[in-house]
Protein backbone atom coordinates (compact mmCIF):
# COMPACT_ATOMS: atom_id res chain seq x y z
CA UNK A 1 0.00 0.00 0.00
CA UNK A 2 2.72 2.56 1.10
CA UNK A 3 4.50 2.31 -2.64
CA UNK A 4 1.04 3.82 -4.77
CA UNK A 5 0.30 6.29 -1.79
CA UNK A 6 4.24 7.68 -2.29
CA UNK A 7 3.55 7.68 -6.13
CA UNK A 8 0.41 10.16 -5.73
CA UNK A 9 2.68 11.94 -3.02
CA UNK A 10 5.35 12.15 -5.41
CA UNK A 11 2.82 13.59 -8.16
CA UNK A 12 1.62 15.99 -5.59
CA UNK A 13 4.75 17.41 -4.59
CA UNK A 14 5.82 17.76 -7.95
CA UNK A 15 2.88 19.85 -8.82
CA UNK A 16 2.39 22.22 -5.98
CA UNK A 17 7.12 22.50 -6.55
CA UNK A 18 6.20 23.14 -10.51
CA UNK A 19 2.55 25.75 -10.04
CA UNK A 20 5.02 27.43 -7.42
CA UNK A 21 8.03 27.98 -9.11
CA UNK A 22 6.03 28.97 -12.11
CA UNK A 23 3.78 31.36 -10.59
CA UNK A 24 7.13 32.77 -8.59
CA UNK A 25 8.63 33.23 -12.11
CA UNK A 26 6.01 35.29 -13.35
CA UNK A 27 5.83 37.78 -10.23
CA UNK A 28 9.77 38.00 -9.27
CA UNK A 29 8.65 41.04 -7.80
CA UNK A 30 6.49 39.64 -5.78
CA UNK A 31 8.69 36.74 -4.89
CA UNK A 32 11.67 39.22 -3.79
CA UNK A 33 9.25 41.00 -1.79
CA UNK A 34 7.98 37.46 0.22
CA UNK A 35 11.65 37.45 1.19
CA UNK A 36 11.54 40.56 2.98
CA UNK A 37 8.57 39.93 4.66
CA UNK A 38 9.38 36.68 6.17
CA UNK A 39 12.45 38.61 7.44
CA UNK A 40 14.61 36.01 6.03
CA UNK A 41 18.47 36.95 6.74
CA UNK A 42 19.84 39.42 4.44
CA UNK A 43 22.20 36.78 2.69
CA UNK A 44 18.75 35.02 1.15
CA UNK A 45 17.24 38.43 0.42
CA UNK A 46 19.89 40.53 -1.40
CA UNK A 47 21.19 37.50 -2.96
CA UNK A 48 20.19 35.93 -5.92
CA UNK A 49 18.19 33.44 -4.27
CA UNK A 50 14.82 34.67 -5.08
CA UNK A 51 15.63 34.43 -8.65
CA UNK A 52 17.12 30.96 -8.61
CA UNK A 53 13.98 29.38 -6.39
CA UNK A 54 11.77 29.49 -9.04
CA UNK A 55 13.76 27.26 -10.83
CA UNK A 56 14.71 24.79 -8.13
CA UNK A 57 11.09 24.65 -7.48
CA UNK A 58 10.72 23.74 -11.03
CA UNK A 59 13.80 21.40 -11.23
CA UNK A 60 12.22 19.42 -8.33
CA UNK A 61 9.14 19.07 -9.43
CA UNK A 62 10.05 17.80 -13.01
CA UNK A 63 12.99 15.39 -11.08
CA UNK A 64 10.02 13.95 -8.90
CA UNK A 65 8.14 13.03 -12.22
CA UNK A 66 10.71 11.88 -14.46
CA UNK A 67 13.31 10.20 -12.45
CA UNK A 68 12.94 6.58 -11.65
CA UNK A 69 13.17 4.46 -8.50
CA UNK A 70 15.98 4.50 -6.28
CA UNK A 71 17.61 7.64 -8.18
CA UNK A 72 14.33 9.51 -6.91
CA UNK A 73 15.48 9.23 -3.39
CA UNK A 74 17.68 12.29 -4.23
CA UNK A 75 14.78 14.83 -5.46
CA UNK A 76 12.64 13.78 -2.83
CA UNK A 77 14.70 14.74 0.16
CA UNK A 78 15.68 17.66 -1.69
CA UNK A 79 11.87 18.51 -1.95
CA UNK A 80 10.98 17.37 1.37
CA UNK A 81 13.72 19.27 3.07
CA UNK A 82 12.65 22.71 0.74
CA UNK A 83 8.71 22.05 2.30
CA UNK A 84 9.68 21.43 5.90
CA UNK A 85 11.69 24.73 5.64
CA UNK A 86 8.63 26.63 4.12
CA UNK A 87 6.89 24.84 7.16
CA UNK A 88 9.44 26.83 9.69
CA UNK A 89 9.70 29.92 7.85
CA UNK A 90 5.82 30.19 8.16
CA UNK A 91 5.34 29.07 12.02
CA UNK A 92 7.72 32.20 12.45
CA UNK A 93 6.09 34.82 10.53
CA UNK A 94 3.09 33.60 13.18
CA UNK A 95 4.92 35.23 15.64
CA UNK A 96 5.70 38.63 14.36
CA UNK A 97 3.81 41.52 15.81
CA UNK A 98 2.74 42.98 12.45
CA UNK A 99 0.55 40.95 9.94
CA UNK A 100 2.79 39.66 7.16
CA UNK A 101 1.76 38.79 3.48
CA UNK A 102 3.81 36.59 1.48
CA UNK A 103 3.70 35.75 -2.43
CA UNK A 104 4.68 32.35 -1.69
CA UNK A 105 2.85 31.27 -5.01
CA UNK A 106 3.44 33.94 -6.43
CA UNK A 107 -0.12 35.82 -7.12
CA UNK A 108 -1.46 32.92 -6.87
CA UNK A 109 -4.29 32.74 -3.61
CA UNK A 110 -4.52 34.52 -0.42
CA UNK A 111 -1.31 36.02 0.38
CA UNK A 112 -1.94 36.42 4.04
CA UNK A 113 0.24 34.31 6.59
CA UNK A 114 -2.38 32.84 9.19
CA UNK A 115 -2.93 29.14 10.72
CA UNK A 116 -4.23 28.53 7.70
CA UNK A 117 -1.55 29.06 5.62
CA UNK A 118 0.28 26.55 8.57
CA UNK A 119 -2.26 24.02 8.00
CA UNK A 120 -1.61 23.74 4.01
CA UNK A 121 2.21 23.48 5.08
CA UNK A 122 1.52 21.11 7.41
CA UNK A 123 0.13 18.95 4.52
CA UNK A 124 2.76 19.52 2.41
CA UNK A 125 5.30 18.30 4.75
CA UNK A 126 3.41 14.98 5.02
CA UNK A 127 2.81 14.92 1.79
CA UNK A 128 6.68 15.34 1.12
CA UNK A 129 7.48 12.75 3.91
CA UNK A 130 5.01 9.90 2.46
CA UNK A 131 6.65 10.47 -1.27
CA UNK A 132 10.56 10.27 0.68
CA UNK A 133 9.81 7.25 2.64
CA UNK A 134 8.12 5.62 -0.62
CA UNK A 135 10.88 6.69 -2.44
CA UNK A 136 13.14 4.93 -0.13
CA UNK A 137 11.21 1.48 -0.46
CA UNK A 138 11.45 1.77 -4.52
CA UNK A 139 8.47 3.57 -5.53
CA UNK A 140 8.66 5.87 -8.16
CA UNK A 141 6.29 8.17 -10.57
CA UNK A 142 6.63 5.38 -13.61
CA UNK A 143 4.97 2.17 -10.88
CA UNK A 144 1.41 5.03 -12.19
CA UNK A 145 2.05 3.95 -15.56
CA UNK A 146 3.24 0.24 -16.01
CA UNK A 147 1.05 -2.43 -15.83
CA UNK A 148 -2.10 -0.02 -16.46
CA UNK A 149 -2.76 0.96 -12.89
CA UNK A 150 -5.48 3.19 -14.31
CA UNK A 151 -7.46 3.23 -11.07
CA UNK A 152 -4.78 4.82 -8.98
CA UNK A 153 -3.73 7.22 -11.90
CA UNK A 154 -7.10 8.68 -11.91
CA UNK A 155 -6.89 9.05 -8.06
CA UNK A 156 -3.51 11.08 -8.88
CA UNK A 157 -5.07 13.23 -11.47
CA UNK A 158 -8.68 14.16 -9.56
CA UNK A 159 -5.97 14.57 -6.64
CA UNK A 160 -3.52 16.54 -8.49
CA UNK A 161 -6.55 18.65 -9.72
CA UNK A 162 -8.13 19.53 -6.59
CA UNK A 163 -4.63 20.54 -4.98
CA UNK A 164 -4.10 23.24 -7.96
CA UNK A 165 -7.98 23.92 -7.28
CA UNK A 166 -7.52 24.84 -4.07
CA UNK A 167 -5.04 27.46 -4.33
CA UNK A 168 -7.73 29.66 -6.01
CA UNK A 169 -6.26 30.71 -9.64
CA UNK A 170 -8.06 33.46 -9.40
CA UNK A 171 -6.18 37.02 -10.03
CA UNK A 172 -4.75 38.84 -6.71
CA UNK A 173 -7.01 41.56 -5.45
CA UNK A 174 -3.99 43.53 -5.93
CA UNK A 175 -4.26 42.96 -9.97
CA UNK A 176 -7.44 44.91 -9.98
CA UNK A 177 -6.48 47.57 -12.67
CA UNK A 178 -6.89 51.64 -11.71
CA UNK A 179 -9.89 53.56 -12.80
CA UNK A 180 -8.18 56.09 -15.29
CA UNK A 181 -8.17 59.81 -14.32
CA UNK A 182 -10.61 60.85 -17.14
CA UNK A 183 -13.29 58.32 -16.48
CA UNK A 184 -13.30 58.60 -12.71
CA UNK A 185 -16.58 59.27 -11.00
CA UNK A 186 -15.89 61.70 -8.40
CA UNK A 187 -17.68 61.27 -4.88
CA UNK A 188 -17.08 62.41 -1.24
CA UNK A 189 -14.43 61.37 1.00
CA UNK A 190 -16.12 59.19 3.22
CA UNK A 191 -16.65 59.17 7.10
CA UNK A 192 -13.70 57.28 9.00
CA UNK A 193 -11.86 57.95 12.30
CA UNK A 194 -8.14 57.68 12.15
CA UNK A 195 -5.64 57.83 14.79
CA UNK A 196 -2.94 60.39 14.46
CA UNK A 197 0.88 60.37 15.53
CA UNK A 198 0.11 61.94 18.36
CA UNK A 199 -2.59 59.23 19.98
CA UNK A 200 -5.53 62.46 18.60
CA UNK A 201 -8.08 61.53 16.34
CA UNK A 202 -8.63 62.34 13.11
CA UNK A 203 -10.89 62.19 9.96
CA UNK A 204 -9.87 61.32 6.34
CA UNK A 205 -11.53 64.76 5.33
CA UNK A 206 -9.29 66.52 8.23
CA UNK A 207 -6.37 65.37 6.58
CA UNK A 208 -6.83 66.96 3.42
CA UNK A 209 -8.77 70.46 4.77
CA UNK A 210 -6.03 72.89 3.22
CA UNK A 211 -4.11 70.92 0.72
CA UNK A 212 -5.17 67.99 -1.30
CA UNK A 213 -3.58 64.56 -0.07
CA UNK A 214 -2.26 61.31 -1.36
CA UNK A 215 -2.82 58.67 0.91
CA UNK A 216 -0.81 55.58 0.73
CA UNK A 217 -2.39 53.04 2.77
CA UNK A 218 0.14 49.13 4.08
CA UNK A 219 -1.45 47.00 6.21
CA UNK A 220 2.09 44.83 6.18
CA UNK A 221 5.61 45.25 7.29
CA UNK A 222 6.45 43.52 4.02
CA UNK A 223 8.83 44.33 1.20
CA UNK A 224 6.67 46.40 -0.86
CA UNK A 225 5.65 48.75 2.02
CA UNK A 226 9.65 49.23 2.12
CA UNK A 227 9.84 49.87 -1.30
CA UNK A 228 7.09 52.47 -0.95
CA UNK A 229 8.80 54.16 2.02
CA UNK A 230 12.12 54.47 -0.26
CA UNK A 231 10.04 56.15 -2.77
CA UNK A 232 8.19 58.33 -0.44
CA UNK A 233 10.82 61.50 -1.16
CA UNK A 234 10.96 61.23 -4.73
CA UNK A 235 7.03 61.13 -5.16
CA UNK A 236 6.95 64.32 -2.63
CA UNK A 237 9.15 66.26 -4.99
CA UNK A 238 7.56 65.07 -8.25
CA UNK A 239 3.82 66.65 -6.79
CA UNK A 240 4.97 68.94 -4.35
CA UNK A 241 1.19 70.40 -4.52
CA UNK A 242 -0.10 67.11 -2.69
CA UNK A 243 0.87 66.49 0.42
CA UNK A 244 1.92 62.29 1.29
CA UNK A 245 0.83 60.95 4.11
CA UNK A 246 1.27 57.16 5.14
CA UNK A 247 -1.71 55.10 6.25
CA UNK A 248 -1.30 51.75 8.41
CA UNK A 249 -3.75 48.95 9.65
CA UNK A 250 -1.56 47.63 12.29
CA UNK A 251 -0.33 49.82 15.52
CA UNK A 252 3.44 50.29 16.70
CA UNK A 253 4.88 50.19 13.15
CA UNK A 254 8.45 49.11 12.86
CA UNK A 255 9.77 50.37 10.14
CA UNK A 256 11.37 53.61 9.63
CA UNK A 257 9.32 55.54 7.48
CA UNK A 258 5.91 54.70 9.04
CA UNK A 259 6.88 57.22 12.65
CA UNK A 260 4.18 59.66 11.13
CA UNK A 261 2.05 57.57 9.51
CA UNK A 262 -2.31 57.80 10.44
CA UNK A 263 -3.07 54.41 12.41
CA UNK A 264 -6.94 52.88 10.57
CA UNK A 265 -8.11 50.70 13.62
CA UNK A 266 -10.45 48.05 12.02
CA UNK A 267 -9.23 49.10 9.08
CA UNK A 268 -12.29 50.94 8.45
CA UNK A 269 -10.80 53.77 6.41
CA UNK A 270 -9.16 51.09 4.23
CA UNK A 271 -12.27 49.22 2.81
CA UNK A 272 -14.49 52.70 3.20
CA UNK A 273 -11.53 53.95 0.17
CA UNK A 274 -11.77 50.59 -1.81
CA UNK A 275 -8.57 49.74 -0.80
CA UNK A 276 -6.90 46.58 -1.89
CA UNK A 277 -3.53 45.18 -1.73
CA UNK A 278 -0.61 46.36 -0.02
CA UNK A 279 0.32 49.44 -1.04
CA UNK A 280 -2.25 51.26 -1.87
CA UNK A 281 -3.34 55.02 -2.71
CA UNK A 282 -6.02 57.16 -2.92
CA UNK A 283 -5.97 60.78 -3.61
CA UNK A 284 -8.06 62.85 -1.26
CA UNK A 285 -8.82 66.17 -2.58
CA UNK A 286 -8.81 69.51 -0.80
CA UNK A 287 -12.62 69.81 -1.87
CA UNK A 288 -14.01 67.38 0.43
CA UNK A 289 -14.02 64.60 -2.99
CA UNK A 290 -12.25 61.79 -3.96
CA UNK A 291 -9.56 62.60 -6.85
CA UNK A 292 -8.13 59.34 -7.76
CA UNK A 293 -7.49 56.13 -7.11
CA UNK A 294 -7.52 53.45 -5.56
CA UNK A 295 -4.24 52.07 -7.32
CA UNK A 296 -2.15 49.19 -5.75
CA UNK A 297 1.20 48.36 -6.19
CA UNK A 298 4.57 50.32 -5.64
CA UNK A 299 4.78 50.82 -9.63
CA UNK A 300 1.10 51.65 -10.13
CA UNK A 301 1.03 54.30 -6.97
CA UNK A 302 4.22 55.87 -9.12
CA UNK A 303 2.34 55.71 -12.50
CA UNK A 304 -0.40 57.54 -10.38
CA UNK A 305 2.33 60.27 -9.06
CA UNK A 306 3.42 60.43 -12.28
CA UNK A 307 0.12 61.18 -13.67
CA UNK A 308 -0.67 64.03 -11.45
CA UNK A 309 2.46 65.59 -11.87
CA UNK A 310 1.34 66.25 -15.82
CA UNK A 311 -1.97 67.38 -15.01
CA UNK A 312 -2.01 70.85 -16.23
CA UNK A 313 -3.80 72.29 -13.61
CA UNK A 314 -3.67 71.55 -9.66
CA UNK A 315 -5.86 69.30 -7.68
CA UNK A 316 -8.89 70.66 -7.03
CA UNK A 317 -8.69 72.99 -3.73
CA UNK A 318 -11.36 74.96 -1.42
Amino acid sequence: MLVPLAAVALVLSAAVLMVSGIAKLREPVATRDAFSSLRLPRLLTRGPWPDVLPWAEIGLGAALLIVPARAVVVPAALAAGLLVAYWVIIARALGFDEPVRCSCFGRIGDHEVSRRTLLRNTVLVVTGAVGLVGALRGADVWWLLSERRWGWLAVVVLTAAVTLLAFDGSPSVGDAAAVEDDDHVRSRIPDAVLIAPDREPTTLRELAAFRPVLLIGVDCTCGSTVQAINRLSAWAERIPEVDLRMLTTFQQPTLPGLEDAVYDHEAIAWRALGMTASPCAVLLGADGMLAGGPVSGVEEIGDMVEDIGRRAGPVPHR
